[in-house]
């Protein structure tokens, strides 16, 4: 089944659920109606979540006038819960109760309407799919051959002597005429490129501006230079330069920075855990991440999450913040509790517009908050950039910067989780230390 298939399957699933919301709304007005004073709180609770639900699976769907009247309706819910709490306003209380029939009425009227036009099944033009579809072009490139430009010759050779020694092929030049002249004729897997030269204090990303003119596709550019100030490393930016470097260099960095830019490697994929109580609503965002080629787990209830995390190890939470019985701020609480799950990210994906409750739920340990109804490029851009600036976070964190291995700190707390896992499973585990020096 194709993703857009699915998501108009999704769709009309949700669709044949409405009357199932209504209903648990009605019956919470009437039981509301009947004023039982020690649950109205409960009620009224339960009343504004199923609204909430509604107008943000409702707006994922493209139902624009399902949320919209939700929405009304759920401002009215608050509204009641707001003067419920409130001292001296039973008079009120009880004149927004019997004016929050008409909302109720209105929600009804409007889901009727969806009912018998659900064979209109299509989704709205900002749920568009058709951009994620993409390709790599076909690009001629020498594998590990690296252009390096540099006036000053014993540099250059210096470093083409430690670059060839760690497998690459390595082209030096000492003026940008030639390099771009060998640029546009050869196709290198990666430019090394100076900033400054004898024709100018910028003429290292003036080179690299032109030759992407020049170009259909720029390889990767690190720039290297003896200024470490704010102005070399904008114009570099401007330019496309990838990365950048003060001398004198450290050579494995480099060569680390290189592996990234042209080893074609094949990483694991993005796991995202997901957590909705509304099982249409994180289908669709599943399917959408699945799309690009990330694994995902769907969550429904967050009673489970601690086993889901040690299972599936996920590298990203995406959450709601309204779930009854748990709160999403709630939820990420307990999960901020556990040591190794610190550096987790966790992202609310919810219809809330509130900015004060937003940030009160940031507070709780999340990262970020994005609003539903969210496009499928903005979702599975927000997913990729968090987890990456996690990775590396956690690689900077983790590993020797001399020899990239896991550093001792790292193998303590790693044999630490093993071994309480192995415990805990009931599992054998065997631990091989080899000492490479000797």
């Amino acid at each position: 089944m194709s993703l857009k298939n699915k998501m108009k399957e999704l769709k009309l699933s949700f669709v044949e659920k409405l009357p199932e919301y209504l209903d648990k709304v009605q019956t919470g007005y009437k039981r509301l109606c009947e004023n039982p004073q020690d649950e109205t709180k409960d009620v009224l609770q339960g009343i504004f979540l199923q609204l909430h639900s509604v107008k943000g699976a409702a707006a994922t769907f493209g139902l624009t006038r399902v949320s919209e009247t939700s929405k009304l309706a759920e401002k009215e819910a608050s509204h009641l819960i707001d003067l419920y709490k409130k001292e001296g306003s039973e008079e009120s209380f009880l004149t927004a109760v019997s004016s929050f029939q008409k909302s109720i009425f209105d929600l009804a009227e409007v889901i009727r309407d969806v009912q018998v036009d659900q064979e209109d099944n299509t989704l709205e033009s900002s749920f568009d799919l058709s951009s994620l579809e993409t390709e790599e072009a076909e690009y001629p490139v020498e594998q590990k051959l690296i252009f390096i430009c540099d006036d000053d010759p014993e540099s250059v050779e210096h470093l083409r002597l430690q670059l060839k020694y760690l497998g690459y092929n390595v082209v030096p030049f000492i003026d940008t005429d030639t390099l771009l002249e060998a640029a546009i004729t050869r196709h290198p897997a990666a430019i090394v490129m100076d900033i400054t030269f004898p024709k100018g204090q910028r003429s290292g990303p003036e080179v690299v501006s032109h030759l992407r003119s020049k170009l259909d596709r720029l390889p990767p550019i690190v720039f290297i230079s003896s200024r470490s100030d704010y102005q070399a490393r904008y114009e570099a930016v401007l330019a496309g330069g990838d990365a950048y470097y003060v001398k004198p260099l450290k050579t494995l960095e480099l060569v680390h920075t290189l592996d990234e830019l042209t080893i074609a490697v094949k990483h694991e994929p993005n796991k995202v855990l997901i957590v909705d109580d509304e099982p249409e609503v994180a289908k669709f965002h599943s399917a959408i991440l699945n799309e690009a080629k990330m694994q995902t787990y769907e969550l429904y209830s967050p009673e489970n999450i601690l086993e889901v995390l040690d299972t599936f190890k996920p590298d990203l939470v995406l959450m709601d913040m309204h779930m009854p019985t748990y709160s999403g701020r709630e939820v990420a609480k307990v999960i901020r509790q556990i040591p190794e799950y610190l550096s987790l990210p966790i992202i609310y994906l919810s219809s809330e517009m509130d900015e004060v409750k937003q940030a009160n739920a940031l507070r709780a340990g999340a990262e970020g908050f994005l609003t539903k109804p969210i496009s499928p490029v903005t979702l599975i851009n927000e997913v990729n950039v968090r987890v990456q600036r996690m990775q590396d976070l956690r690689s900077l964190m983790v590993k020797d910067s001399l020899t990239g291995l896991f550093n001792h700190t790292f193998i303590q707390r790693f044999l630490d989780a093993t071994f309480a896992n192995a415990v805990r499973t009931k599992q054998p585990c065997c631990v091989v230390m080899i000492d490479i020096d000797h």
